[in-house]
């Protein structure tokens, strides 16, 4: 619109222009009218399509979104499907399988180089690759069993990480019978504690031997005694020249075997994907104060197996492959013979031992007020 136009339309509203120039000016109104007319159209169909568009362009960016959620969702089903297969196909197979295999070689090891304790209640259950494995660890002070700390144990496949979480002794528990024949070892403050101590109460004694026993001779000692015995320490040949400077981490078995390689009645459970066993412990059956052999087979039958699961044993008896092959090869050429034990019963009894001539020297323990046999 220019200045003359203006011009004209002002005029034209105050009248001042001829009948001609008023028809001129009329007719300009009418074409821009026109104009206006077909503007409006071209814009609404054009704001009509932009609305169309954008609610295609979100549409579109939703339906992106609910692909990739969904293609996540399915990989993430498929892999869990297939890491569930290859779990239970990597622990579950085998005449013996790993579910079984790793607990059984966690409670030997246990049970053959801790004295006095033991995995107590315990189950196993693997999914997604893991294999977790938990378990109480016990020890008997008196006629009860009592927990003292947990066993977590946790398998990616073949690689484990193993925690006892229990308050472990530092004194060395046993000595050899070449160490006390000087008499330098010979420690009778375990006698003077006892004493100390009242009536109506149970102990715990670390005894170390004057002699080597078999372990027919040294249960057969025992025999008759108001005492128990827990665990016996094993001589495994090390140098007499080590011998005197420190004694060897013991290793030896327990006075009830936790029946690892006899017949024990196994629970197993499965359901989607996941599985496990549960076990509540066990015992087989032997002669309270005899059946040496059938206890010291089982013995070697631990050591055997810690051997062969060293990977898994190595964390908790810190002995190697090659230690337990030359532990194992002293033993089967020279037989048990038992320098050591663990016992507990009434603190007036276990006083009575001072007077044994086999008894070299002791170590008092956990006390615990009367909870004996009747």
């Amino acid at each position: 619109m220019d200045e003359e136009f203006k011009r004209k339309l002002a005029a034209y509203e105050r009248g001042e222009l001829t009948d001609e120039e008023a028809e001129e000016v009329e007719k300009d109104l009418e074409r821009l009218e026109a104009y206006q007319s077909y503007f409006d159209e071209t814009m609404g169909e054009e704001s009509e399509a932009s609305v169309d568009t954008k609610r295609f362009v979100r549409r579109g960016k939703w339906k992106a979104r609910f692909q990739n959620a969904a293609t996540v969702i399915g990989i993430l089903l498929i892999g869990a499907v297939v890491m569930s297969v290859v779990t239970i196909l990597f622990y579950g197979l085998g005449e013996e399988s790993k579910m079984e295999a790793y607990p059984k070689a966690i409670k030997a090891a246990v049970a053959t180089t801790k004295p006095n304790l033991e995995v107590g209640s315990s189950g196993a259950n693997a999914v997604f690759l893991h294999m977790n494995f938990n378990g109480d660890l016990v020890k008997r002070v008196g006629a009860e069993r009592e927990q003292v700390g947990e066993l977590n144990g946790d398998f990616l496949l073949n690689m484990p990480n193993i925690d006892l979480d229990y308050e472990e002794s530092h004194f060395v528990p046993f000595w050899y019978p070449e160490q006390l024949e000087d008499g330098e070892l010979k420690d009778e403050q375990w006698e003077r504690r006892l004493e100390q101590l009242p009536e109506g109460t149970v102990s715990e004694l670390y005894i170390s031997f004057t002699e080597y026993f078999s372990t027919d001779e040294l249960l057969s000692i025992l025999k008759d005694r108001d005492l128990m015995p827990v665990w016996f320490a094993v001589d495994t040949g090390p140098d007499l020249e080590e011998r005197e400077i420190t004694p060897k981490s013991p290793i030896g078995f327990p006075y009830i075997s936790p029946a690892l390689f006899m017949e024990t009645e196994v629970t197993k459970k499965s359901g989607g994907f996941f599985f496990g066993v549960e076990s509540g412990g066990g015992s087989y059956s032997v002669d309270s104060y005899g059946d040496g052999q059938k206890r010291n087979q089982d013995f070697l039958n631990m050591l055997h197996y810690m051997k062969e699961y060293e990977g898994i044993t190595m964390d908790i008896a810190y002995r190697s492959e090659e230690d337990l092959s030359r532990d194992i090869a002293y033993i089967e050429e020279n037989g048990v013979r038992i320098y050591g034990m663990v016992v507990t019963g009434p603190t007036k009894d276990l006083l009575k031992l001072k007077d044994e001539e086999w008894v070299g020297s002791a170590l008092v323990g956990e006390v615990r007020l009367w909870n004996w046999f009747d």
